[in-house]
């Protein structure tokens, strides 16, 4: 079963056709704001469906006990409360019903493994990770012991798992938002900070497996998380193709479920325009587009047609940072070249955040010169030129904040 299918446990009840089966009957004081749950839910409002849902758990707490019941109803609401974003209310709920998942009878083991993945995304949300970290390690045991490890939500834990190791990577580095200045150190074994970021790509890998194993089971939000950490690994490393494509693969999932807008999306356009701006530093373009840097990629599409440019740039101004910056960001950027070099028809693809680096972006490409035009030299090469500005902003402890 899916976390999609957040009633179905006990949209059985009213109509009695379900194979689920309770050894005693469930009281009234449960039914009803259990219905009522149910009826709110149908009319699109979360809010009363969560709480509806909440006073059949408490009831249920009250006279069912440690029962299956009880479990399957904390884990309802758990996901509504999530639902209405009450994380505190989704966690403690979410626990008790992985703490309960046992019982399940035979399907026990994988219940807990579906709602302990659950609890332990709430957990981080909470940052909570001591805790989070606790609840996986147990989780795992579990899967392993069970034979049950290569179930989608042991996936699902082992990627947080990794996400967990990545957080303490960054925070063995000197600076989490600049790569190490070696990858090894004086023994010849990778830095500490590479060390971890590797084991933590380890785990992403075996989820990735698991996932393309059952793609229809598959959640393309761990898919694109884990292809992350592996693009954060080989980062780590200097090892420019392999993180760039594995961006790459994250970008492709999160344009799926996702706005561009989006924390998550903004990063891993964030890293990949970095990679990708080394691997074209340290590699011949037609070498690396063979070798699987897409020549279609937003903001990129289109820049890798049939042209080929003469023209070479001789000055390039940096933008100043805005007074008003809050956060890191970066402008994607298109313009157009008249005869002397000169950027004309300068537009802004897309920028983030929205707008707080569109003039500080235009004022510097305005300044940027070009070589002038050669007689051998067609509009078209002198059109479509595609650049992006990044914009790294730091805290008082030199870290990025996003």
């Amino acid at each position: 079963m899916r976390r999609g299918l957040i009633l179905l446990f006990f949209a059985c009840f009213a109509a009695m056709t379900c194979t689920t089966v309770y050894a005693d009957p469930i009281p009234d004081e449960v039914m009803k704001p259990y219905k009522a749950s149910l009826a709110a839910l149908e009319a699109k409002d979360i809010k009363l469906a969560a709480g509806q849902a909440e006073t059949a758990w408490q009831q249920a707490e009250t006279l069912l006990g440690d029962s299956k019941a009880t479990g399957d109803l904390a884990y309802n609401y758990g996901l509504l409360a999530l639902r209405v974003s009450d994380l505190k209310s989704a966690a403690k709920a979410l626990e008790r019903s992985a703490d309960l998942a046992k019982q399940n009878g035979k399907d026990g083991a994988l219940s807990s493994l579906e709602r302990e993945s659950s609890l332990i995304i709430v957990l981080l949300a909470l940052n909570k990770r001591t805790k989070a970290h606790s609840r996986i390690d147990a989780a795992l045991k579990l899967a392993e012991a069970n034979d049950i490890d290569d179930t989608v939500f042991a996936g699902e834990i082992m990627v947080n798992k990794a996400r967990l190791i990545a957080g303490r990577a960054n925070s063995k580095a000197k600076n989490s938002t600049s790569l190490l200045a070696t990858r090894m150190n004086n023994s010849g074994k990778r830095a500490p900070a590479n060390r971890m970021q590797w084991r933590s790509a380890k785990y992403a890998q075996e989820a990735i497996n698991i996932f393309e194993k059952n793609p229809d089971m598959a959640h393309k939000k761990f898919s694109a998380i884990a292809y992350k950490l592996i693009g954060f690994s080989h980062e780590r490393d200097k090892e420019w193709l392999e993180a760039t494509l594995a961006y790459q693969k994250a970008m492709a999932l999160n344009a799926q479920i996702m706005k561009r807008e989006d924390k998550a999306s903004i990063t891993t356009i964030g890293r990949w325009t970095n990679t990708r701006m080394h691997l074209l530093s340290s590699m011949d373009k037609d070498e690396a587009y063979e070798k699987g840097l897409c020549d279609d990629c937003w903001p990129y599409d289109g820049a890798k047609s049939g042209v080929k440019y003469i023209t070479k740039p001789i000055k390039r101004v940096p933008p100043r940072m805005p007074s008003r910056a809050s956060t890191s960001g970066f402008s994607f950027m298109r313009f157009d070249l008249d005869d002397a070099g000169k950027p004309i028809n300068i537009q802004i693809l897309h920028s983030w955040p929205e707008k707080m680096y569109d003039k500080s972006s235009v004022a510097a490409v305005k300044r940027w010169r070009y070589t002038p035009r050669v007689p051998e030299e067609t509009d078209a090469q002198r059109k479509n030129i595609r650049t992006d500005i990044r914009y790294i902003l730091t805290d008082y402890y030199g870290n990025d904040p996003i």
